[in-house]
């Protein structure tokens, strides 16, 4: 039987995909370094990515450990060597109770060792989350420790630098509580619009809001502490903060204190404007 033959168009086309199969492998043997090179920096990519990523992994669980030891350490029970014999001898079954991981002889011990394993974490992780709220804990023990001015200081540069607004809230709230107990309401109520400013959801706007109306009121500014109740019985009605703020209210106004009420912006224009 004979073979079929080509047609003109058949052997065009079957020329044409022979030439392209033949350009396409001297390209590929004259790019082949080319090649071999794009695909090394690719897997290197890969691999480099998958080493830093198989790092930071690993950093954070470290710190997550050592995070936890030291909070273990912050939240230690402080108990006497003598009292804990005496409850063993009256109380055997209480030495087979698991011991907490940490005790301590003194407030004063625990404290110390707190602050050193905070002030380690927040030096050696700055850049991290739980690096910054350990600064924050930093604080917190020097308040402890009743050194306000250094807890201040500390408390001051989280604030600052910060990127977490929960966190730089939770060190505004602590810094509130310093200046309340030195009877510095005018800072007080400063922190307290600044957390307004920066809202994080670990403080919720209502209590703040209380808390500045409270303190407003504390330091004789009536008028602004009853335009924030006012507000949060507006705003957040039904809520008990609400129920609060009216109380104040009645108790404010009774007394004849009164805010002017806002008008829209577009009265203020017509009224500005000449008949």
């Amino acid at each position: 039987m004979a073979a079929k033959r080509l047609t003109r168009k058949e052997i065009v086309r079957q020329d044409v995909i022979q030439q392209t199969l033949t350009e396409t492998s001297s390209w590929l043997v004259r790019n082949l370094s080319y090649i071999f090179a794009i695909v090394a920096i690719v897997l290197v990519t890969i691999l480099v990515g998958y080493l830093w990523q198989t790092y930071q992994q690993s950093v954070e669980a470290e710190l997550q450990t050592k995070f936890s030891d030291a909070l273990a350490k912050y939240h230690a029970s402080v108990t006497e060597a003598e009292d804990i014999q005496s409850q063993d001898q009256a109380n055997p079954e209480a030495s087979q109770v698991p011991s907490p991981k940490y005790e301590f002889a003194t407030a004063k011990e625990r404290s110390e060792q707190a602050l050193s394993a905070f002030s380690e974490l927040s030096e050696d992780y700055s850049g991290m989350r739980l690096g910054v709220l350990s600064q924050y804990y930093v604080g917190l023990t020097l308040i402890d420790q009743d050194k306000l001015e250094e807890a201040k200081t500390v408390l001051s540069s989280l604030v600052a630098e910060s990127e977490f607004a929960d966190i730089s809230n939770l060190a505004r709230n602590a810094l509130v509580q310093v200046a309340v107990s030195e009877n510095d309401d005018k800072e007080a109520i400063r922190l307290l619009k600044e957390i307004l400013e920066e809202p994080s959801p670990n403080f919720p706007q209502q209590m703040i809001l209380m808390r500045l109306a409270q303190n407003q009121e504390t330091t004789g500014d009536y008028e602004a502490a009853l335009r924030n109740y006012k507000r949060i019985s507006a705003e957040y009605a039904g809520s008990s903060f609400a129920t609060k703020a009216q109380t104040k209210i009645d108790y404010l106004e009774i007394r004849g204190v009164s805010v002017e009420e806002e008008r829209p912006a577009e009265e203020d224009q017509a009224s500005e404007t000449p008949e």
